[in-house]
């Protein structure tokens, strides 16, 4: 077990050559046995991220074993969370997978660059981590290396969890892998793994956004491993105390990362807990806390340095002192002047600038815990049920009063509405809001209905007729566009989904056929070509057509427009390599030009030619039982 590799773009020996029909960029990250690289998939015009193992790992079976073993994984999941595999390919020696490329940083570049976290922001990414680990467990899968270098954020907030190299099948991981600073005791004791030791790496993750430390440091990687099987586990409020962090979340990471595994969250729970955690983050003032920078760190932090327990106490005291003075110049209308001396040396993450609470707000707890919680929500559902009771009533009284009635009921369910007794009021709304309708609002309500049916079906008839043209020029981007343009109709939701992912595949598909027929010629005829004269041969495909070749060596275009689809596919099946993806690509095209029978053979193709197994799943996300 080692501290956790580094993100590198460091010059690459493989920048610039093309593996897998990908045109390798620069690394993006090194691990023990792997490069990652950022990377073009040039059939697609696709940008991706390009694992390759490396020579000195290639050279052991087990090695290549667990490498594979990780794209198994991998394609076994399909979440928002969780980065997503293509293919996994052996090109001129090298043992490469092809995956998403996310765009973002992982968290320990962020902690590095930034300083801790905010915790609201915090909880967020390790909920996120919550569900993917939940999705993977679901699988049966363990990732046993959640850390901060292996989770990915971009600019929206979404976090995705990568490096499954570790993964294992759960109750078959045995070996003591992970990474010391955030690994379970149980693991490198020896003892059998489980889901659960993937949520103490995810406790010891949060710890360490929270305060940008990890949760126990020592010198050697036994000294870290002696600090985890001890359990003596600070809160992360303590560590920054001044950083807003609330208790919830203190209690949290502790539960999480509890020596005794029984006590400890499953994924689900966790991530449920941390949705708690954030809402009563949000329930009190937050300070403010600038991000702040942070050099490299090339080993184990050294431990802060605290203050002895007197200068403590002297510390608060002071504190004390200083905020009943400025409460005091503030109700008297000027401002304390700084002085150099009121700064601190030392990072501070954040300061309030509420020092004590204004009259008017003293009553209002800013810090609820769990039991000052759970009272809120009872109060509130006592009062959302004392509302609607009075709605009622007043629907009893007034029953030939409709509108009121409805208005009513309106504003328990605009009040109430995360509430059963809100949901039961905007179902009544609903009735009286009926009732209150005079024959004529109906009849021009039903001419509304009937109009806007009318309006949605020619508007899916004209797009569709796009996406059918585009699709003929084999312009498969314009004509996913051209789909995702069109409101689907909700019972067919799903399906259209597939519709869009098949279409995905396609873009690209005329360059993968261009690139495929190089150096070689196919006879027309041999594809039924109706678009070709006698002796004319194919020589090449580009996005606009293909290109035919005389017998006395002139070359013509033909737009895709006059090639029919059963010519494209005969053509395919000439060029195209007998390997999964070009099978699955082509399966796609015949679905959608609506050669169901055709399709099905060519999935068939990719599966008898997929040795790892990822085009079982790849198959249901673009096709689910519609080849059954």
């Amino acid at each position: 077990m080692s501290p956790a590799p580094r993100s590198a773009a460091r010059a690459s020996p493989f920048t610039g050559k093309t593996l897998g029909r990908c045109v390798i960029r620069k690394p993006v990250g090194r691990g023990a046995t792997a490069t990652v690289f950022h990377a073009t998939y040039e059939p697609l015009k696709k940008d991706v991220a390009v694992k390759i193992l490396r020579a000195d790992a290639a050279s052991s079976a087990e090695a290549k074993a667990r490498f594979v073993e990780e794209a198994r994984a991998l394609a076994r999941l399909h979440h928002p969370n969780v980065v997503r595999v293509f293919d996994v390919v052996e090109d001129q020696g090298y043992l490469l997978i092809i995956m998403d490329f996310v765009e973002g940083r992982n968290l320990l570049d962020a902690l590095d660059e930034d300083g801790p976290m905010d915790p609201t922001e915090a909880a967020s990414v390790a909920r996120q981590v919550a569900l993917a680990l939940d999705h993977a467990h679901g699988q049966k899968i363990l990732h046993r290396d959640v850390k901060p270098g292996n989770v990915i954020v971009n600019d929206e907030g979404t976090a995705v969890l990568v490096d499954f190299g570790n993964a294992e099948v759960v109750g078959e991981a045995a070996d003591r892998k992970g990474t010391a600073h955030y690994v379970a005791p149980e693991v490198f004791q020896g003892k059998r793994q489980d889901e659960k030791c993937d949520t103490y790496s995810l406790g010891a993750t949060l710890f360490h956004l929270l305060t940008g430390l990890p949760p126990f440091e020592g010198q050697t990687v036994k000294e870290i491993l002696r600090a985890h099987e001890a359990g003596k586990l600070r809160a992360p409020s303590q560590v920054l105390p001044d950083a807003g962090i609330p208790k919830e979340l203190d209690a949290l990471v502790k539960r999480a990362m509890a020596p005794a595994r029984g006590y400890r969250f499953a994924a689900r729970d966790m991530a449920v807990a941390l949705d708690e955690a954030v809402a009563a983050a949000e329930a009190g003032p937050a300070p403010a806390r600038p991000r702040r920078g942070r050099g490299p760190r090339r080993g184990p932090a050294p431990k802060p340095a605290g203050p002895p327990p007197v200068l403590v106490l002297a510390g608060i005291v002071g504190l004390l002192a200083v905020g009943v003075a400025v409460a005091l110049a503030l109700r008297s209308g000027d401002a304390p002047p700084e002085t150099p001396g009121d700064r601190k040396a030392g990072p501070e993450p954040r300061k309030s600038l509420e020092v004590l609470p204004s009259a008017e707000t003293k009553e209002v707890p800013t810090d609820f815990g769990i039991k000052d919680r759970a009272e809120v929500r009872e109060a509130r559902k006592a009062a959302a049920e004392q509302a609607f009771t009075a709605a009622k009533e007043f629907a009893q009284a007034s029953g030939d009063r409709p509108k009121e009635v409805a208005a009513k009921y309106a504003a328990v369910a605009k009040e109430y509405g995360d509430l059963e007794a809100g949901r039961q009021a905007s179902e009544e709304e609903k009735f009286w809001s009926e009732r209150a309708l005079t024959e004529a609002d109906r009849a021009a309500r039903e001419a509304e209905r009937v109009a806007a049916r009318e309006a949605e079906k020619t508007a899916r008839e004209t797009g569709l007729a796009k996406v059918k043209e585009h699709f003929a020029a084999m312009r498969f981007a314009e004509a996913l566009g051209a789909l995702q343009d069109i409101e689907a109709p909700e019972s067919e939701a799903e399906a259209w989904r597939r519709r869009g992912e098949r279409l995905n595949v396609l873009i690209g598909f005329a360059d993968a056929l261009g690139e495929s027929l190089r150096g070689e010629e196919v006879d027309a005829y041999s594809i039924r070509a109706s678009f070709s004269k006698p002796g004319e041969k194919v020589v090449d495909a580009t996005d606009a057509g293909v290109v035919l070749k005389a017998v006395d060596g002139t070359k013509r275009p033909v737009p895709w427009t006059d090639v029919k689809p059963p010519e494209v596919v005969a053509l395919a099946r000439k060029v195209l390599r007998q390997a999964p993806e070009p099978r699955l690509t082509l399966a796609c095209y015949c679905m959608e030009a609506g050669m169901k029978e055709d399709a099905s053979r060519e999935l068939d193709t990719a599966r008898l030619t997929d040795r790892i197994g990822v085009i079982g799943a790849r198959a249901e996300e673009l096709f689910g039982s519609e080849l059954d």
